[in-house]
């Protein structure tokens, strides 16, 4: 949770200006520039803990600490955040005609969609999901609503398989 004062802060800043995030992790330096773009009126929160967790509600996206330190790097992160970035875009929170292995599935590839149309490497999207697979082993609270790991690694490998039109993909907004 951020102070209000830079949460304004944060709201008055040009989308033209990128902001820097820098970390070191295990002894290296890690910088990358964020571009932001105008897409829905939500926020991503870093929220402080030792858990790999990413969620999302109608409007805002929270990843943790946990979860960036075991994905490493800026691909990684990007492909967790358009996860749930496609879970608020596609409004999973409201009822819908779709099972909630549906949604997680669409998010999984849209999500990857959302990475690559970003500039990222949509190969982060499996090489995070090997990471979480050896980090987490078997939890069983996650098959409830997700597919396995090898299942979903398989179902993005598909989709990077074609090749990727962000044009088709986002009604011609390739600025996502």
């Amino acid at each position: 949770v951020l102070p209000e004062h830079i949460l304004e802060n944060i709201a008055g800043m040009p989308l033209a200006e990128p902001v820097r995030f820098e970390v070191e992790r295990k002894g290296r330096h890690l910088a990358f520039d964020v571009h932001g773009i105008a897409l829905c009126g939500g926020m991503v929160a870093l929220k402080f803990s030792r858990k790999a967790d990413a969620f999302s509600d109608r409007d805002n996206i929270a990843i943790t600490t946990g979860m960036i330190s075991i994905l490493e790097t800026p691909d990684g992160v990007a492909v967790v955040i358009g996860h749930e970035l496609a879970h608020v875009l596609f409004e999973d929170s409201k009822p819908q005609q779709i099972s909630r292995l549906e949604k997680e599935n669409r998010a999984d590839l849209y999500g990857t969609l959302l990475a690559a149309c970003a500039g990222f490497d949509p190969k982060g999207a499996i090489s995070a999901l090997g990471k979480l697979k050896r980090q987490s082993g078997l939890r069983i609270d996650i098959l409830k609503t997700h597919n396995g790991f090898d299942k979903r690694q398989n179902a993005i490998g598909h989709l990077l398989a074609s090749s990727i039109n962000c044009d088709e993909s986002f009604g011609g907004k390739n600025e996502i």
